[in-house]
């Protein structure tokens, strides 16, 4: 049923427990589980205030648009910097939707969800209003990873390959490289691209593989940050058939301030659709439509004057086109 959960972790001396309470979502046969790491996490970065320790939670049959309250307890000596500072923050691997940092509501983090709360008294993080499960801790005073990375997407473009990705923060980001493999195993430089450095706030970035082969062509991003150290995303895959297709969709713009976005599309070899998704970071579906798409160019105009403030990924797919763009909505 929706109820209160105990993690009940550590001894008399050391008492760290997890209470989790579901306010929605129970279904016959579902399950949470938890492990507690008396470590800092791995993928923290260059945090100056955080906890060495975190918890990794998991579900299995929930139902969906499930959410849950949580308070976490530390001990003394987990913390490093200032505790003052500490929020709620989650991390979950990955590079697609909801992947990387996710902050509770009243901390710095650049995406929030829900509200969370500090009592340094009782050494207590609470979490109120989440909506997805992966590993939490305790961050405070910026974005605990170098980048938080968005999306990263590889899309044919006549006889090249776009390759497009998203930023909604960065912190002594140095450059990317675009890697390609064609065999899995051996790995050739595409591109470089600078990075941002430091920045808070929706960054988009392209570059092209001028000269993709027949057939399927993997890539992957990496990110270099000033002092050398480095980061990959896993392998994203693209089957090239040497499309002579001129076609092409532009979203602006971007971020969105008004009550539409501007869909501009051209050279489709047919007269179709374009199918056009619009999820939130979490992968909630909140807007959907058809617009139909032709060789000349045609202007559409989506409406998100509905939409709350915040990050979203546009996908966009039909006969010569699949792609994802990211909105920020102002």
């Amino acid at each position: 049923t929706n109820t209160t959960l105990n993690f009940a972790i550590g001894d008399n001396s050391n008492y760290t427990p997890i209470i989790l309470q579901l306010t929605n979502g129970a279904t016959p046969g579902s399950y949470i589980t938890g492990t507690m790491r008396p470590e800092i996490h791995p993928n923290l970065g260059t945090s100056a205030n955080y906890l060495k320790r975190y918890w990794s939670m998991d579900q299995n049959g929930l139902a969906n648009g499930f959410s849950y309250n949580v308070n976490f307890t530390y001990a003394d000596a987990d913390v490093v910097g200032s505790e003052s500072l500490l929020m709620p923050y989650k991390y979950h691997a990955g590079t697609g939707i909801g992947s990387g940092w996710l902050g509770a509501g009243g901390s710095s983090a650049s995406y929030t969800v829900g509200l969370g709360s500090l009592n340094a008294a009782t050494n207590t993080l609470s979490w109120t209003g989440v909506n997805s499960f992966s590993d939490i801790t305790g961050n405070g005073g910026g974005t605990p990873l170098p980048i938080t990375l968005v999306s990263f997407d590889a899309s044919a473009r006549e006889q090249t390959v776009a390759l497009n990705w998203s930023t909604l923060s960065e912190v002594n980001n140095e450059y990317f490289t675009i890697e390609r493999s064609t065999d899995g195993t051996t790995t050739q430089e595409i591109a470089r691209v600078k990075g941002a450095g430091n920045h808070n706030g929706l960054l988009n970035y392209e570059a092209y593989d001028e000269n993709p082969v027949q057939g399927i062509n993997y890539y992957r991003l990496k990110q270099t940050d000033t002092n050398g150290n480095f980061e990959y995303t896993s392998w994203k895959a693209l089957e090239f058939k040497g499309n002579p297709s001129s076609a092409s969709v532009s979203v602006y713009p971007n971020p969105v301030s008004g009550s539409y976005v501007t869909v501009l599309t051209r050279g489709f070899s047919d007269n179709t659709h374009l199918q056009f998704q619009i999820t939130d970071l979490t992968g909630k579906l909140v807007l959907t439509g058809s617009l139909p798409v032709g060789m000349n160019s045609a202007t559409h105009l989506v409406p998100v004057d509905e939409l709350r403030k915040g990050l979203y990924l546009m996908h966009l797919s039909g006969t010569q086109v699949n792609e994802t763009r990211t909105l920020l909505v102002e």
